[in-house]
């Protein structure tokens, strides 16, 4: 108990950090789940699919990156300006929009490149399993009556084996994860910043840093460790562009629609800050 309003700011600056806490959290998990639904269906149309290693990993990356975010504690100082009530807003599907249609591209890209380089060096599966067909390669076969020359196993239902274009799936798509914490974590005014809340800042520049070792091939036993197929030098630099634009253009549509569409300040509230602020 006390006999001041300190116990109200605190309530209110609480409340504002687990407001702005919420609603971050599901921006970070529209797009994650939309990037993650467009990389697997992918995979099941070309018959490809993540491994264990890579699925594990991805998995406890996300988790460590969603608890450092619960865990931001809110800002010291009481800000003038309100959190966004509610997440049907014109900035948040904005936002959403505007970064998927970038992550998109980038997926698009990146995989599009991978099956030219599958196509233009196609490799057997080490496991002995039946040969790359693609969904839509079986459904022509079946319409035109080719029933008996279609494999009798798909490669989904085979043992796992890396692949060029599983391992482009899960590098781009870890990276877009990533990235969607990155660019949509509030920070200031209601919480800490990014470099301030210390466990997020370095689960994000680990991930990248182990990305960019993974990417660059520097050693092939972490690679194999992660089940991922060896890549071409030149498309492992394709990648590597990709990415850092891909996180340059996110960052920026971020900070663009939120001066677009800014939340409410209170004058009121602002020069009384002010006030108190030149009275210490």
């Amino acid at each position: 108990r006390s006999g001041g309003v300190a116990p109200c700011v605190d309530l209110v600056r609480q409340g504002r950090a687990a407001l702005v806490a919420s609603q971050q959290m599901f921006k970070i998990l529209g797009l994650n789940c939309l990037c993650t639904a467009y990389v697997m269906s992918v995979q099941f149309l070309d018959g490809v699919k993540f491994g264990d290693t890579q699925m594990t990993i991805g998995g406890l990356i996300t988790a460590g990156m969603f608890l450092a975010l619960s865990r931001a504690a809110p800002s010291q100082r009481l800000a003038p300006s309100k959190p966004r009530s509610t997440i049907f807003t014109a900035y948040f599907f904005a936002s959403v929009f505007c970064q998927f249609a970038t992550h998109l591209f980038s997926l698009w890209y990146t995989l599009e490149v991978a099956k030219a380089y599958v196509a233009a060096a196609p490799e057997e599966s080490e496991s002995g399993a039946a040969p790359y067909v693609a969904f839509d390669a079986i459904d022509a076969d079946v319409g035109g009556g080719n029933v008996e020359e279609t494999p009798s196993t798909h490669p989904l239902e085979s043992p796992f084996a890396p692949n060029l274009l599983n391992t482009v799936s899960f590098l781009v798509n870890t990276f877009t994860q990533t990235a969607t914490v990155a660019v949509n974590y509030v920070g200031a005014p209601h919480c800490l910043t990014l470099r301030e809340n210390a466990p997020l800042f370095y689960s994000v520049l680990g991930t990248y840093a182990a990305l960019g070792v993974l990417t660059s091939q520097i050693f092939p036993e972490l690679n194999e460790a992660v089940e991922l197929y060896v890549m071409p030098a030149e498309l492992a630099s394709k990648l590597c562009l990709v990415m850092a634009c891909d996180l340059a253009a996110c960052w920026v549509i971020e900070r663009t629609l939120d001066r677009v569409f800014p939340p409410t300040t209170s004058r009121r509230a602002a020069a009384l800050l002010e006030k108190t602020d030149s009275n210490t």
